[in-house]
C-alpha cells in the first residue's frame, strides 16, 4: 500500500488531518506536524488537488436563506506552492 504526505520543504513539517466537523476545514491548515498525525492521502492525485486548493486560500462557506450556499475564498498571499514536496511511503505487509 502507498500513502502520499504534504511536507513543507524547509521545516520537514507535514500537514495535520484537519478536525473535521467541530473545528475547520484543511484549508485552514498549516504544515505543523511533525509526522506523527500527518494528514495521509491515498492517492498522488488528491495529494496534489488539496495542495493547489490550500495554496489558493480560507474557504469560507456560508447559506443564505435554505437554498443558496456562497464560498468565498480568502487569499494568504504567504502560500506558495513551491515550498511543499508531495512525498510517498509504501508498506508492505
Amino acid at each position: 500500500m502507498t500513502f502520499w504526505f504534504i511536507r513543507h520543504k524547509t521545516t520537514g513539517k507535514y500537514f495535520p488531518e484537519p478536525v473535521g466537523r467541530m473545528g475547520r476545514g484543511g484549508s485552514f491548515t498549516e504544515a505543523t506536524d511533525d509526522g506523527s498525525k500527518a494528514r495521509i492521502f491515498i492517492s498522488e492525485v488528491a495529494a496534489k488537488r488539496f495542495l493547489g486548493a490550500w495554496v489558493k486560500g480560507e474557504y469560507h462557506h456560508s447559506i443564505d436563506n435554505e437554498y443558496y450556499e456562497n464560498t468565498e475564498i480568502k487569499e494568504i498571499p504567504s502560500r506558495n506552492r513551491d515550498d511543499y514536496v508531495i512525498i510517498y511511503r509504501t508498506i508492505s505487509l
